[in-house]
């Protein structure tokens, strides 16, 4: 065609080009907009516009580029950020979902790769990480890899190093069952040691542990140089390697944290319960697995009581946090939310001696703690409101000291503490402990305890050796023969803090403060009685 021939109409524009090597035939609702040198910005035709660059770079935007839900196409050459992307929004838009598909280059921190997700929501990443020559299936950070393969055949699932075919991290559950338990008992493994926290701060002095809902552990602690409460979310089962983990920390307003506690609510976020020095108890609400960012969390105030310490929480039935504590008084709050932010009334359980408690719920649903104070007493609610209770002495006095308790698949409560520098395990023989079974398990100790019950449902316990980290594996239900007792670093002399877990794997997961070196380390056991290269034939 000699000459341009262009015809317009009101609901489209065709254009013929005069130029032989550029003939252009566009038929299009809208705008269209030629030769715009930048699609990241508005293109000059507005909403519902179409721009090129003539370098490859494409964008298609439905209203305009500041919640742009459309199609971006951006080839900016070698060494640039190569990509397609559908769907998106700018930084204010930040639940928008969207597809990418990312090229290398010098100038991103990322591999080739697929990301589906959104600016503030889950992302789950595909790609190929070309330093490791693997292919990788991770989590919205790219810290934690779901399933690789290497280059070898491979398949790793919850490891980023899987040493045969098929390496499973983390345990098999059939039919509703954890199967790890089974096979690991015969591949010998060794205690894995790790320092997660303290290289430049001292940490962990107080800690708690707890496992995600996603099978990792999940711990919240002290920070003794900055006076914070921290939390850390390990990337694998033995929080190694440490860059695998994510530390975040949830609240650093006044000298917060030095009693906490936490579990794993009923929407599968942790929650944690801790003392304030200047703002007496509170509950911090995670809003995501990792409690990062921390603009996701609420924090709420429970009140001041004295000295209220010694913190412990469980979650009830209906999934919201039960908080116990002492102010003299043993008191529990049931929260009236999962943030707690409303109808926390505190329930006195007894008004003569408070001591340091440990929560769980019996085998009714209802809340029961172990607590010492002139002797190890047990207080049980009778209903959800505990609107009534039962109180029980246990053990003789004893003075108040640090106390372990769960309730095991058998319903009868079993509970940890010392007495005379002994370790006492008391096993009720009837469910409302009418009658006790006191045995002693160990001597010669100092402080720190924490108790848990294996997938056999029998007691384990983490102690303190007066300095030795120590772990007795019970031979029965009362650790009354047939114990365990390893030992393990020393750990300095003074307050120390130990909380112990059971992972998905059914092993041990301890997490504890080493005093000497002010460091929160952790234990992942090798096997259920904690020993190195421990197989049952």
């Amino acid at each position: 065609m000699d000459t341009d021939t262009q015809k317009q109409s009101s609901s489209h524009i065709l254009t013929f080009g005069h130029s032989v090597l550029a003939i252009l035939l566009l038929f299009v609702v809208g705008n269209i907009a030629f030769g715009w040198t930048d699609p990241s910005s508005d293109p000059p035709g507005g909403a519902g516009s179409l721009s090129t660059d003539g370098s490859g770079n494409v964008s298609i935007l439905k209203s305009n580029n500041s919640a742009a839900l459309g199609l971006t196409i951006k080839n900016t050459g070698t060494g640039g950020s190569n990509f397609l992307q559908i769907g998106g929004g700018a930084s204010g838009d930040t639940n928008a979902p969207y597809l990418s598909i990312l090229g290398s280059g010098s100038n991103q921190n990322v591999d080739p790769q697929i990301k589906l997700g959104g600016y503030s929501i889950t992302q789950f990443i595909l790609g190929i990480d070309v330093s490791e020559n693997k292919f990788k299936i991770s989590n919205d950070l790219g810290f934690n890899d779901f399933m690789s393969i290497d280059n070898t055949g491979n398949v790793g699932i919850g490891t980023t190093n899987p040493l045969s075919k098929l390496s499973v991290e983390g345990g098999v559950t059939l039919g509703g069952t954890p199967e790890q338990l089974h096979w690991n008992n015969r591949i010998p493994l060794q205690n894995k040691f790790t320092v997660v926290d303290g290289a430049s701060t001292d940490v962990g002095k107080y800690n708690s542990l707890t496992i995600g809902a996603d099978g990792l552990p999940v711990i919240s602690y002290y920070d003794s140089t900055n006076l914070d409460l921290k939390v850390l979310k390990c990337g694998t089962l033995t929080c190694a390697p440490v860059s695998s983990n994510i530390i975040t920390t949830v609240d650093s307003v006044g000298n917060v944290g030095t009693f906490n506690s936490i579990a794993i609510g009923g929407d599968r976020m942790p929650v944690i319960f801790y003392y304030d020095t200047s703002g007496g108890l509170k509950v911090l609400k995670c809003g995501t697995a990792s409690c990062f960012p921390t603009t996701s969390n609420t924090i709420s105030s429970l009140g001041t009581f004295g000295s209220a310490v010694n913190t412990a929480i469980t979650i009830g039935t209906d999934g919201n946090p039960i908080v116990a504590f002492s102010d003299g008084d043993t008191k529990i709050i049931k929260c009236g939310n999962a943030f707690c932010s409303s109808e926390n009334i505190p329930i006195t359980m007894d008004s003569t001696n408070g001591g340091a408690p440990s929560i769980s719920l019996n085998t009714q649903g209802f809340p029961a703690m172990i607590y010492s104070s002139t002797g190890l007493r047990l207080a049980e609610c009778t209903d959800s409101a505990c609107t009534g209770k039962n109180l029980k002495l246990l053990s003789s006095p004893i003075g108040g000291g640090i106390v372990g308790f769960a309730i095991p698949p058998d319903g009868l409560p079993v509970s940890a503490t010392y007495e005379g520098g002994d370790l006492i395990i008391d096993k009720c023989t009837k469910a409302n402990c009418s009658l006790d079974g006191k045995k002693t398990v160990d001597s010669g100790l100092a402080g720190a305890l924490a108790l848990s019950v294996g997938v056999d449902g029998l007691p384990v316990i983490a102690y303190d050796l007066n300095s030795p980290l120590a772990f007795v594996k019970c031979g029965d239900s009362s650790c009354g023969e047939g114990n365990t007792i390893s030992s393990f670093e020393s750990l300095g002399s003074g307050f120390k803090n130990i909380s112990l877990a059971i992972g998905v794997d059914g092993l041990p997961i301890i997490s504890y403060y080493h005093l000497t070196n002010g460091d929160l380390k952790v234990l992942h056991c090798g096997s259920d009685r904690c020993l190195n290269y421990w197989t049952r034939r």
